[in-house]
């Protein structure tokens, strides 16, 4: 007879310290750093996850030889459930002004573009006869017998 693991009779259910040093050592930490994300944040939990904490771009030094340079990241890294809110293009927590958006920059840039379309639009549909068209009218020739 051939008995298969999940024939087996389970052991009994895992005791807390139990469970969290299997999630540590499934993730490649420390028992004593390994803290999951909490269960009421609907939004991060994500099982035994760990929680990682916010390490943002700005604040991994610059000089380290990362394998990764671009994310400041190295080879099999853990990251936590929100790091693509803190890539390098996105926010910062150093002080640094994130983005120098305004919105009169903003109003600025489509009134360049909107106003010569506009102006253009105008010069080409108006009424006049001796004004420029993209083609202008031809009238039939007329033969006369």
């Amino acid at each position: 007879m051939i008995i298969f693991g999940d024939m087996l009779v389970a052991r009994g259910p895992l005791t807390f310290d139990e469970q969290r040093r299997a999630a540590a050592i499934k993730y490649g930490m420390r028992p004593e750093d390994y803290k999951p994300i909490d269960q009421d944040d609907v939004v991060r939990y994500a099982g035994d996850y760990p929680d990682m904490g916010i390490v943002t771009f700005d604040h991994k030094d610059p000089y380290e030889s990362w394998s990764d340079r671009h994310h400041r990241r190295n080879w099999g890294e853990m990251v936590g459930m929100d790091m693509m809110r803190y890539r390098g293009d996105r926010l910062t927590f150093t002080g640094l002004e994130a983005e120098d958006f305004k919105i009169w920059n903003s109003i600025i840039l489509c009134l360049r573009v909107l106003v010569p379309m506009a102006l253009v639009s105008w010069y080409i549909t108006r009424d006049d006869p001796n004004a420029f068209r993209w083609k202008n009218p031809v009238v039939r020739e007329l033969f006369i017998l």
